[in-house]
């Protein structure tokens, strides 16, 4: 049987992020994905970023918050669970 240590994988492959809810500053270890893509026929390019989480970390992020991930500066588009909801993802923008 496989059993799945989440923080292992964060450990291994995630970035440092915080988020300022109600004055307080909460800080995570995140999955940030820069998913590059080419689109129109590569007539355009378009940056979709988006952070992975586990659920009990980053309380209270909601749209158009700010989050710095690695050191950038993004704003939060949406945040959303993902299947069970042990992790949850959000799409940022910069």
């Amino acid at each position: 049987m496989f059993v799945e240590d989440l923080a292992l994988l964060f450990a291994d492959f995630g970035v440092p992020a915080s988020i300022t809810v109600n004055g307080v500053t909460q800080t995570a270890t995140v999955l940030f994905n820069k998913g590059d893509a080419n689109i129109f026929a590569d007539m355009q390019s378009s940056t979709d970023y988006n952070i992975i989480y586990p659920a009990a970390s980053l309380l209270g992020i909601k749209h158009g918050m700010p989050i710095v991930v690695d050191g950038v500066q993004y704003t939060v588009r949406e945040a959303t669970a993902i299947n069970d909801g042990a992790l949850h993802r959000a799409t940022l923008k910069l």
